[in-house]
């Protein structure tokens, strides 16, 4: 029987709406592929990174062990979120920080504020990490090059906290109450970098402080605007409702704070949580849409696209954007500033 020339326009029409109705390839990955490191175990595993492709930025929760991982599947409870530049444990980092939300008390020390969680309520992609602790807080962030939006939810209100902790390492602090900021820098570091080494921050809250201070070495101080001194953190409390949101700007820069400030400005101004999660959700679609395969099974899939994944976390971005709107990096083998672009 001929097959009329409208049934084969129509045929070609149909699969080509199976095919563009396909999930968005950014599904196929699964960062938490391969970070499990069980008693015994040698190799290294990979951290559940999250950032857009080449972007200067990672963003990763952090576990609670005894190993020095920065995560392990296998752990149990959240010590913080962390913006780092290690991909897994055989890496070194450096200029990372942690913000850590919590319910109506303070806990500055890392072993008693880590939150409980499983990964029924933990999803990781790409563009977007998500997790619902058993203090029942969610945890959301959202990638830039530069930066990254959080949005913490607490669902029974009261006296509500953010924690910035810099981990390790000399650091200075300074709360602007009237901007809703923090801002600093921290110098630790686990590998070889100049004397002048810093890593700047801006931390931008959408709502107003209740309440603020800095803590070091278990000290809390209320109302304090500046530390400095090695591992000197900050904190703001909010008293809210229940289910209430605050949600948190969070940029950096290898050059000074101001510079921080311009990469808050020129990558998360006037955007909300969502439009930064579809715009990354975008770009990492883009990227792998360059390579389709065929054939295979879903696992497989799984497998290949992740590792695409994160085969596109590196060089990374280490230039930023002058005033004059050109680019600009900070040296991590010389020290200096030097008006090209880099990737590291």
């Amino acid at each position: 029987m001929k097959k009329s020339p409208l049934i084969l326009l129509l045929f070609i029409c149909f699969n080509s709406f199976i095919i563009n109705a396909q999930a968005p390839l950014i599904n196929k990955v699964n960062p938490l592929i391969g970070t499990q490191k069980n008693i015994g175990d040698t190799g290294a595993i990979n951290y559940p990174v999250i950032g857009l492709p080449f972007g200067m930025n990672l963003w990763t929760p952090q576990t609670f062990n005894k190993e020095g991982l920065i995560y392990n599947y296998a752990d149990t409870k959240i010590t913080g979120f962390r913006q780092t530049h290690q991909l897994n444990s055989e890496q070194k980092d450096y200029g990372a920080f942690a913000l850590m939300p919590m319910g109506d008390t303070l806990i500055t020390n890392t072993e008693n504020r880590a939150a409980d969680f499983n990964h029924l309520s933990e999803k990781a992609y790409p563009y977007h990490y998500r997790v619902r602790m058993y203090n029942g807080i969610t945890c959301e962030i959202a990638p830039t090059d530069r930066a990254a939006i959080m949005r913490f939810t607490y669902p029974y209100g009261g006296k509500s906290y953010v924690l910035l902790d810099v981990l390790e390492g000399a650091s200075k602090i300074e709360i602007v109450p009237t901007e809703r900021k923090i801002v600093g820098y921290c110098t630790g570091n686990n590998r070889n970098v100049p004397s002048n080494f810093a890593k700047y921050f801006v931390i931008k809250f959408l709502r107003e402080f209740d309440d603020y201070g800095t803590w070091q070495n278990d000290i809390i101080s209320t109302k304090q605007l500046t530390g400095n001194g090695n591992a000197v953190g900050a904190w703001g409390m909010f008293d809210l409702n229940p289910n209430e949101v605050v949600t948190v700007e969070v940029a950096s820069s290898f050059i000074s704070i101001e510079q921080a400030e311009r990469n808050l400005l020129n990558e998360l101004r006037g955007k909300t949580f969502e439009t930064v999660k579809q715009q990354a959700q975008t770009k990492w679609n883009d990227e792998l849409n360059r390579l389709v395969v065929e054939g295979g099974t879903e696992e497989q899939h799984q497998l290949f696209y992740t590792s695409i994944y994160r085969m596109l976390l590196v060089p990374r971005i280490q230039h930023e954007i002058a005033p004059s709107g050109n680019a600009v990096h900070y040296s991590l083998y010389e020290g200096q500033l030097s008006n090209r672009e880099m990737f590291i």
